[in-house]
């Protein structure tokens, strides 16, 4: 008896002493982080009837309920950034600070982060942790250099760096100029500075930097007119880059056909009124009306068309059915000439057409 008895007091010993030691190996552990699971924005059914949707369909389905969204850690958040499946959408405007603002009313992720104390420092460090591929063939390639460019743009328009302290800034500057460096070491991938910080005289990052072009030139348009056209003077996009950038179009947007390459040689408004080429080398701010082109009442095959809530977009009336279906022809911002149904994009549905 006296000898069970003692088994059984050994073994009440091990088990407290197990258990006090699990206690402090938890007292040290980020449980958290260890049970945080990615928001998965498609369930099954979604995921199923994903490519018979419309673009404002999937945009509404994209969305993260309210009380979910409140309850989702930082890096809950941080992941659903990455996740989100209109992030492309960033780079698809004339401007990169279009693009962001884009995203911030649609992703409900981006959104709820920038709400957060400290949100732009939270999104540096998860910069920081991007994966630099050093080849095309790696696993995931395009998707590591697309979230590269996606971050850097994100960076560029959360805060106003040329606000923050020379401390700051420095610390700003460290993380990006280690990025570059990884960049630089894999040039065949990486072309540049797709848009982030840069240093100012005294070697601090000072404010954005974004596509710079040399101009203006006066050039003619399709219908005779004198308009003003730039000329990219900065880096343009890597084929590796380009590709990474046009997968993930394909990947968001169905029944499209992605008629050129992603480049911020020219814009819509260059494509749609001046030259209707992929080797045109002007960007156009001049939408069709200061292009000479006359407004009509209905798509004319040829003719332009003008998206004219939000940002300012224009395209080319690719094809007319039946009166009222209309296939467009269109430079995506930043991303490449895509063939498009007139609502299946990022520009709205309230359009004009000219002749």
């Amino acid at each position: 008896m006296k000898r069970t008895l003692s088994v059984v007091l050994c073994l009440m010993m091990l088990m407290l002493l197990s258990f006090t030691a699990f206690a402090e190996e938890s007292s040290d552990t980020n449980w958290d982080s260890i049970s945080e699971q990615r928001y998965q924005y498609l369930d099954s059914t979604s995921r199923d009837i994903w490519d018979d949707m419309t673009y404002e369909e999937k945009l509404n389905a994209s969305h993260i309920p309210e009380e979910k969204l409140i309850s989702m850690t930082d890096q809950q958040l941080l992941w659903a950034i990455d996740d989100y499946p209109f992030l492309v959408n960033i780079l698809l405007f004339d401007s990169y600070r279009d693009g962001y603002e884009n995203l911030l009313e649609n992703c409900d992720a981006l959104r709820e982060l920038v709400s957060r104390e400290n949100a732009f420092w939270k999104y540096l460090n998860h910069y920081n942790s991007l994966n630099v591929p050093k080849s095309v063939d790696a696993v995931n390639a395009y998707g590591d250099i697309a979230d590269l460019i996606y971050a850097e743009i994100i960076l560029a328009n959360m805060e106003d760096v040329a606000a923050f302290s020379v401390q700051e800034k420095v610390s700003v500057l460290e993380v990006i100029q280690e990025k570059r460096e990884e960049k630089a070491s894999v040039p065949e991938i990486f072309g540049g500075d797709i848009c982030t910080l840069y240093e100012n005289e005294t070697g601090i990052a000072d404010t954005v930097f974004r596509a710079s072009y040399n101009g203006p030139y006066t050039i003619v348009s399709l219908k005779g007119k004198s308009i003003s056209g730039y000329k990219l003077s900065s880096i343009d996009y890597t084929t590796a880059e380009s590709d990474s950038i046009c997968a993930d179009i394909r990947d968001s947007y169905t029944n499209i056909t992605i008629s050129g390459a992603a480049t911020r040689k020219y814009n819509c408004h260059s494509y749609a009124c001046y030259k209707r080429s992929t080797s045109n080398t002007y960007w156009v701010e001049t939408a069709p009306t200061g292009c000479g082109y006359t407004r009509r009442d209905t798509a004319v095959n040829g003719g332009a068309i003008y998206y004219a809530s939000g940002s300012p977009h224009s395209g080319v009336v690719h094809a007319v059915s039946g009166g009222t279906s209309v296939l467009v022809k269109s430079k995506w911002g930043n991303g490449p000439l895509v063939q498009h149904g007139t609502s299946n994009c990022p520009y709205g549905s309230s359009v004009l057409y000219y002749d």
